[in-house]
């Protein structure tokens, strides 16, 4: 129960962000209150075990997180109307890890990213300026 109420809290989220394009500014205000309900998990979200790891692939942190859908509209794409769905995931203090595709290019935290490693069920985006990798896995 708890994926689908995610899903259609994602659907809310895409919907408040259309709205916000159309300038309905009470659309921007539920989208943004929506993301810090989530945030503070207030609301169903998906279970993680968010991980970093160095360049050499050793884990220097390692705690269970929350994700979820959500859409934000860049400036640059308003025009355009392209919606980007962000998967967001928040760390236990409250910081983001973000991970999303546009234009066919993966991008981690807006870095540019290869496509994500994929080993049984985690995936992995490396940051090439930093050489550390964000890892996810589902925690059931």
């Amino acid at each position: 129960m708890t994926r689908l109420m995610t899903l259609m809290l994602a659907e809310a989220s895409r919907a408040f962000d259309m709205g916000c394009l159309d300038s309905i500014a009470p659309a921007c205000a539920a989208n943004v209150r929506l993301l810090e309900e989530w945030s503070t998990g207030d609301l169903p979200y998906d279970r993680f075990i968010c991980q970093v790891r160095n360049a050499a692939g050793e884990v220097t942190s390692e705690k269970p997180c929350r994700g979820l859908i959500f859409y934000q509209t860049a400036e640059a794409r308003k025009e355009t109307r392209e919606q980007v769905g962000l998967n967001v995931y928040v760390w236990p203090d409250g910081d983001r890890s973000v991970t999303y595709i546009r234009d066919g290019i993966w991008r981690l935290n807006e870095v540019r990213t290869d496509y994500p490693a994929t080993k049984g069920n985690s995936r992995c985006w490396r940051n090439p300026i930093s050489t550390r990798s964000f890892c996810v896995t589902p925690a059931g």
